[in-house]
């Protein structure tokens, strides 16, 4: 005979989905707006008709170490994806395909 307490109803099986649906919505609006405020940090701050000053690249820099660190806070799978992204993208910028 099954015990009461650890049977579960579908009202707890509906419960459990729309909170799953509701955590996956909020990570993903964070990260679109991450992306997009990383976006709009780079056009502003680097615009090609003018040179890169080192106020503009310390403001752009702790920006978007900033938006880095609440994707972090959010999700550190899609964090540590996007690190190693950087890193990649770092590493074949270095080479010179010349």
């Amino acid at each position: 005979m099954s015990d009461p307490k650890y049977s579960r109803n579908d009202d707890d099986s509906s419960t459990d989905k729309l909170a799953g649906f509701a955590k996956c919505l909020l990570k993903s609006l964070v990260l679109i707006s991450i992306v997009i405020g990383i976006y709009f940090l780079k056009l502003n701050y680097f615009k090609s008709d003018n040179a890169i000053g080192p106020l503009d690249m310390l403001l752009f820099i702790l920006l978007s170490t900033m938006l880095l660190t609440i994707l972090g806070a959010v999700d550190t799978y899609i964090f540590n994806n996007v690190i190693l992204g950087l890193g990649i993208g770092l590493g074949v910028s270095l080479f010179n395909f010349e």
